[in-house]
């Protein structure tokens, strides 16, 4: 065989293995890209599914309390009919409950009081009085 046929086939097969090794990497980089696209969308897509779950849980988690609370209201109401009303350990425990709350302050939740004591609506304090010269009680 000649040499220069060697270096003429040897010639055509270094272009075509760098045009092949490039083809192949552009191939993988595309392959790698969709693959992460598709786990990434596969992960939100648990989440989602999770999430959803957790949702619904919770709504009938909602819906069995609200029925609890609408048959214990029924009963409540019931009670005041009932002719054993005066002795009931119901309406015992009902009174019970208010006299407890009777002690404690009740106001708007997430009012606070004033540290100062007490203040009118103009935001004077009660004790103190107008002078003749000072016409509506505000300060010189």
């Amino acid at each position: 065989m000649d040499w220069n046929t060697v270096i003429e086939i040897l010639k055509w097969l270094v272009p075509i293995g760098g045009f092949g090794s490039v083809a192949g990497w552009f191939i993988n980089r595309t392959e790698r890209e969709l693959k992460r696209i598709r786990d990434s969308h596969d992960a939100y897509k648990a989440m989602y599914e999770d999430l959803n779950q957790t949702v619904k849980e919770d709504i009938n988690e909602k819906q069995e309390l609200r029925k609890t609370m609408s048959r214990l209201q029924r009963a409540v109401n019931k009670v005041f009919s009932c002719r054993y009303f005066p002795d009931c350990p119901v309406n015992l425990e009902l009174l019970r409950n208010k006299a407890d709350n009777a002690g404690k302050p009740q106001g708007v939740a997430g009012q606070r009081r004033n540290p100062r004591g007490s203040r009118n609506d103009t935001g004077q304090d009660p004790g103190v009085k107008s002078g003749d010269g000072d016409p509506g009680g505000e300060p010189p």
